[in-house]
């Protein structure tokens, strides 16, 4: 008996294991395997959208609370009236959607960012283009995680533009604000707005070391400070760049990752053991046009190591999280080896010296995206933007740490192939049906994300499983994950 399974199965059966027939024992086992295999594909892993016909949704920023529920801050796009209010939208653990909120101005208002405060609420932030002394200002927004309530909605003015695009809490229930603030239309920088419990503006500071038009994109506080990630234009390139703040926003130091090409930095985020994990896009490293950009650099903002993961086309990054392993995980949208028209949300997973562990793909046969991406204890939520019938919804993933999720719209491109027997003893068969035959890469995922079994096939195969030991796996078809399987012999 293969000890990865045995050790799931109830002490009185194994007891009784002593005493019956093997095919008795092999009835009573294949039903708490396939169990197992069902409970493993209920807790909470999924791929959902969320949205209507009448309206397009996007996701830009994740939360996940304590009982494992996720919230989301966006926008929402109006298709018959062309009006955009802020969206922000709480599902539970297994998906299941609990609230949404639209967050709406006497013009177009946006959401970017979010945050838990610590007394429990979710603060938005964003920008909001109807005030009525500049062109757009900054939108803050507190609302009880519980029932969706609002609890304050703040619009502040500054002497320029300003629109918030990240936030982290304080202790007192306040925040501090990284927003854009333009000098003029092509010109624009950095500025950090300290709020208080009410939202009211406490300080704000430019943060403006670089001669050139800056985006700031991402932000963090570490203890003495804050962290913040951007790029700036640079005569013809664009690049990655972060900047050291103290409590009060002034500058302790910066650094500017200079690359020949376009290096966007988008996100950030601290490595408890030291230093910093930097999300972007680059076409200055990778395997050809934009790829999705993972950086790690030290401390002081030496850099230590930089990769550009994709494929040969245009991939993009936007969203990354510190692993348990000190690792990260990372998000955005690239296209998948099957698919040369639109891009998917893309999930990679590297170890701590950027070494590729493993993708996913998660996409529905339209353009998908991922922009935020978190830990949360044994699972990994990543959050975007779905094509769902003509429209853009909110796409919410949750998967275990081998970034394996339910059966979802990942694997809508095989929804015409049949995969039997299951449970399997012998063999395994992988049946197109009416789909046009494509070439697949087969694999077989055990429970602790190790490959036991990978081929490349065309059509209807059949799969020997001799060599398997009993388990239950996890089949994939193109890294797509589509369904369990059971192997008892």
């Amino acid at each position: 008996m293969h000890t990865n399974v045995w050790q799931h199965v109830p002490v009185y059966i194994r007891t009784a294991y002593a005493v019956m027939s093997g095919s008795t024992m092999k009835a009573i086992l294949t039903v708490v395997l396939m169990q197992s295999a069902i409970a493993a594909m209920a807790q909470g892993l999924f791929v959902n959208t969320y949205g209507t016909a009448m309206a397009e949704e996007r996701a830009f920023s994740v939360v996940t609370l304590t009982d494992g529920s996720i919230i989301t801050a966006g926008d929402r796009y109006e298709t018959a009236t062309f009006d955009v209010t802020a969206h922000v939208l709480k599902v539970n653990a297994t998906g299941s959607e609990q609230w949404n909120r639209q967050i709406s101005g006497t013009d177009d208002v946006h959401g970017n960012a979010l945050c838990v405060l610590p007394n429990g609420n979710v603060l938005v932030v964003g920008y909001d283009t109807g005030l009525p002394n500049s062109e757009f200002g900054i939108l803050v927004a507190e609302y009880d995680a519980g029932n969706g309530l609002p609890v304050y909605t703040q619009h502040h003015e500054f002497t320029l533009d300003a629109a918030a695009v990240d936030v982290v809490p304080m202790l007192d229930n306040g925040a501090t604000i990284l927003s854009t603030y333009e000098f003029y239309p092509d010109l624009k920088t950095a500025m950090l707005v300290r709020t208080n419990a009410s939202g009211d503006t406490v300080w704000s500071r430019v943060v403006n070391p670089f001669s050139g038009a800056e985006t700031p994109s991402g932000l963090i506080s570490v203890s003495n400070g804050y962290i913040i990630c951007g790029s700036v234009h640079e005569g013809t390139n664009d690049n990655a760049f972060l900047v050291k703040t103290d409590a009060s926003g002034t500058i302790e130091w910066s650094e500017v990752y200079t690359a020949t090409g376009i290096e966007l930095a988008e996100s950030v985020v601290a490595i408890p053991t030291g230093g910093f994990y930097v999300a972007g896009s680059t076409n200055a490293t990778g395997n050809g046009g934009l790829d999705l950009m993972a950086m790690k650099v030290d401390a002081n903002g030496g850099l230590i190591w930089k990769h550009g993961f994709g494929s040969d086309r245009n991939d993009l990054g936007f969203g990354v999280d510190v692993m348990a392993d000190g690792g990260a995980v990372w998000t955005g949208s690239a296209y998948a080896a099957d698919s040369a028209t639109y891009r998917d949300l893309y999930l990679l997973r590297t170890d701590a010296d950027g070494d590729t562990l493993w993708t996913k793909h998660f996409g529905s046969g339209g353009a998908e995206t991922g922009y935020d991406v978190v830990v949360d204890g044994n699972h990994i939520v990543a959050v975007g933007k779905a094509d769902v019938n003509g429209t853009e919804d909110v796409l919410v993933v949750r998967t275990d740490l081998n970034g394996f999720a339910a059966v979802g719209i990942a694997e809508a491109r095989f929804r015409n192939y049949s995969v039997y027997p299951n449970p399997a003893s012998d063999h395994l068969v992988i049946d197109p049906g009416h789909a046009v035959p494509k070439t697949l890469t087969v694999q077989l995922v055990d429970m602790l994300g190790r490959t036991v079994m990978r081929q490349t096939v065309i059509g209807h195969t059949r799969f020997d499983l001799a060599a398997v030991p009993n388990g239950i796996y996890t089949l994939l078809l193109n890294d797509a994950a589509v369904q369990r399987v059971v192997v008892m012999h």
